[in-house]
């Protein structure tokens, strides 16, 4: 077999694809694999992805983020298109909007952090248990984004909330003692942010490896307050794209409130996470402003209520370990995952 790639770059996954391939037994001769997040404006063109797809016997159409990368290609024509010919899909995300989904039966879907490694220091321990800290939450905001800056505006002078936002010019050097790591710190606090988004793909060593910031759990922070505050990369309603910020505490038994798309708990809890007792009726909400608000006022009140936040671990506990025990589940058994599903579509 002849393995044939659309686009000149070849990501980590798309390594993981090919070695998957290789080993696979089966009768094409010719697979190409499409990956969306690297094509050019060019080779996103209709004409083009036909041209491609009817040279090969069988696609894998890969998509590593979100679908909304070429706004000059409708994506709902993009799956008609490639629902008409021998398409297999592996997704990172979901748009349940469009019009036109990819065949779900030729569709691996999975949360984008299932393939990509959480740092968790060696000697962390979670707090299944109330134990007493400075802070009830924290609130680590990176690149500047309208519901960041709401939501910063809002909780920073609750006493009770850790809040740092060093991807906005106005607000990254506010009087906010650090507790993160040196290196972490040193490296964002340095960044030009007024001209350039916040970079935390920045790689820092730790005892296993290099890492992005981004994927290094903040051990002293996490010492230091109970619960998190994520607020998503994306948030467009039902775009289901959950990256490390969400991973970070469901891989370290933390209770946290988000602001991401709406229905997230859904999404999750097709792949096992249980979210009982989280708080999150806010998730349901469809409008994006009354689903932060809302999120914003349970932080609030959980924030002001020492024993609502002792209550919330007992109640939490067995969920939050349970999605500790998913999480590592999930992601070990990933690759292997994916080799299996990619073998069998091959062999079918």
């Amino acid at each position: 077999m002849k393995i044939n790639r659309y686009n000149q770059a070849l990501s980590a996954f798309d390594s993981c694809i090919c070695d998957a391939v290789q080993l696979a037994s089966n009768e094409y001769k010719n697979l190409g694999i499409i990956n969306w997040w690297w094509t050019s404006e060019d080779e996103a063109q209709l004409e083009n992805l036909k041209k491609f797809v009817e040279s090969q016997d069988i696609c894998f159409f890969i998509s590593e983020e979100i679908f909304d990368r070429h706004r000059s290609t409708d994506i709902n024509k993009v799956f008609e298109l490639l629902n008409s010919y021998n398409v297999y899909y592996i997704l990172f995300s979901r748009d349940l909007t469009l019009k036109i989904q990819p065949n779900p039966s030729k569709t691996f879907c999975n949360p984008w952090f299932f393939k990509s490694p959480i740092y968790v220091p060696s000697n962390f321990t979670p707090d299944l248990d109330y134990i007493e800290k400075a802070y009830a939450f924290n609130l680590m905001l990176g690149s500047t984004k309208s519901y960041r800056t709401l939501s910063y505006k809002v909780l920073k002078d609750n006493n009770n909330i850790y809040v740092k936002y060093l991807g906005h010019p106005n607000f990254k050097n506010d009087n906010v003692p650090n507790l993160d790591n040196d290196d972490v710190y040193n490296d964002l606090i340095s960044q030009d942010v007024a001209q350039h988004k916040l970079n935390t793909m920045n790689f820092v060593e730790r005892e296993s490896g290099t890492y992005p910031i981004s994927h290094v759990v903040p051990g002293t922070i996490y010492a230091n307050t109970h619960f998190d505050i994520v607020t998503e990369t994306f948030v467009k309603q039902q775009n289901m794209f959950i990256t490390e910020k969400t991973a970070k505490p469901l891989a370290t038994g933390r209770f946290f409130c988000w602001f991401n798309s709406n229905n997230v708990i859904n999404y999750l809890s097709q792949f096992g996470f249980d979210f009982t007792h989280y708080e999150a009726e806010y998730d349901k909400t469809y409008n994006d402003v009354d689903r932060l608000n809302a999120m914003l006022e349970v932080v609030e009140e959980i924030s002001n209520n020492p024993l609502y936040i002792k209550n919330i671990y007992e109640k939490s506990k067995n969920a939050r370990i349970h999605n500790m025990d998913v999480f590592k589940k999930q992601t070990e058994q990933f690759h292997k995952r994916t080799h299996e599903w990619v073998t069998a579509n091959l062999n079918t």
